[in-house]
């Protein structure tokens, strides 16, 4: 199993903390796609879904809460 990137969690913050990929991606400066492949490798890593999406954004899963309380 790779070793777990701090990238992956910077932008699992910002998603947890704006409910979206793409205000993640912005507010760190990157592309949308690469926030959207850390949030992945990041779901990989953990083996479970940490955001769920819903007609308000994304929303934190349980175990994306446990990782991440805000």
């Amino acid at each position: 199993m790779a070793g777990l990137d701090l990238d992956w969690i910077s932008v699992s913050d910002e998603v947890y903390q704006s409910g979206s990929v793409s205000k993640a991606a912005e507010r760190l400066g990157v592309a949308q796609s690469a926030a959207s492949t850390a949030l992945n490798k990041l779901r990989r890593h953990f083996d479970v879904r940490l955001f769920t999406p819903t007609a308000q954004g994304l929303l934190p899963t349980p175990r994306a809460q446990e990782l991440d309380p805000v």
